[in-house]
């Protein structure tokens, strides 16, 4: 992360904190002001109101959302597979792993009950490098291989010992092509991955998967131009953390094109084609303020379904 998003996630936290000063200056002079008689009907609900709201909201982001996983459910629909088949796919990206905690656990139970056919990992998967988080990369690729075959990619903080434990964990580290099948054997897609680096280029398809419903994998959503004209039906992507921190009517506080960019968080669609953008599991690595407010940490299940020819 560069040096002016770390600024920004900096002005974040220090907005956040004097939020809550606010609030507990606001609750202190409330108090002051009844036992004095010196306010207003209105006055004595508005101003305990507003900083029971605040506090409750920094409690929210700071304690609350960034440990509560939301599963989100997603239905694709398409003629390239037989009518009654589906592919479920689980989607988890930005771990930012530093140890398994509970976010973690929660992370591998909730994947375990959505049964999927398939995981794929979309980069950022630890913050700090070294045995400890590395070793806890491999012991979370041992528990997802164990529930479904495990394709990840590369993200922009990752470096080979993070691919590695991936590996060693029973994951797939993919630059290509491969076909998945569903459990039952109904369903097959094809799965590409794809490097976040701007000059990368989409893997070249094999002949014999152009009749296949073909989905791709990178970290950052900003190939979805290259993706969509190149004829890729899904892209999955992360990086963005939905902004962590979102406001209603607005979207992500801090919408820099470096850090959220054109594509938030959701699915987009553009000629015909769909790009879908996971909010992430962990939080930007500190200095950036520890908080996810309105945008909690997601696993992405996408379903897709065939409805025949």
């Amino acid at each position: 992360m560069d040096t002016s998003i770390q600024a920004r996630f900096v002005m974040l936290g220090v907005l956040f904190a004097g939020a809550m000063i606010v609030a507990f200056a606001n609750l202190r002079l409330a108090l002051f002001l009844l036992l004095r008689k010196k306010v207003s009907l209105a006055g004595k609900i508005v101003w305990p109101s507003l900083g029971v709201l605040i506090a409750l909201s920094v409690f929210d982001a700071v304690k609350v959302e960034p440990n509560r996983i939301q599963i989100t459910h997603h239905i694709i629909r398409t003629s390239k597979l037989p009518a009654g088949s589906r592919i479920r796919i689980a989607h988890i990206t930005d771990i930012h792993l530093i140890r398994i905690e509970p976010r973690e656990i929660q992370m591998i139970n909730r994947t375990t009950r959505e049964a999927p056919d398939v995981i794929v990992l979309t980069g950022d998967y630890t913050i700090v490098k070294n045995r400890e988080s590395t070793s806890h990369l491999r012991q979370i690729a041992l528990r997802l291989s164990a529930i479904a075959p495990v394709y990840a990619v590369e993200g922009n903080l990752d470096i080979e010992c993070d691919l590695i434990a991936l590996r060693q964990g029973g994951a797939r580290v993919l630059n290509g092509w491969t076909a998945i099948k569903s459990k039952d054997g109904k369903a097959e897609i094809a799965l590409a991955g794809m490097s976040w680096h701007p000059n990368s280029m989409l893997p070249k398809l094999p002949t014999g998967y152009a009749r296949l419903y073909k989905v791709c994998l990178c970290h950052k959503p900003e190939k979805f131009d290259l993706t969509a004209k190149s004829g890729i039906d899904l892209l999955l992507a992360g990086h963005t953390h939905g902004g962590q921190v979102r406001l209603p009517a607005f979207g992500a506080l801090i919408p820099h094109k470096s850090l959220v960019g054109k594509y938030q968080s959701g699915m987009y669609e553009k000629q015909g084609r769909l790009l879908y953008v996971n909010r992430g599991i962990g939080l930007e690595s500190p200095p950036a303020p520890q908080i996810r407010f309105l945008c909690r940490p997601e696993i992405a299940v996408i379903d897709v379904v065939g409805i025949g020819n």
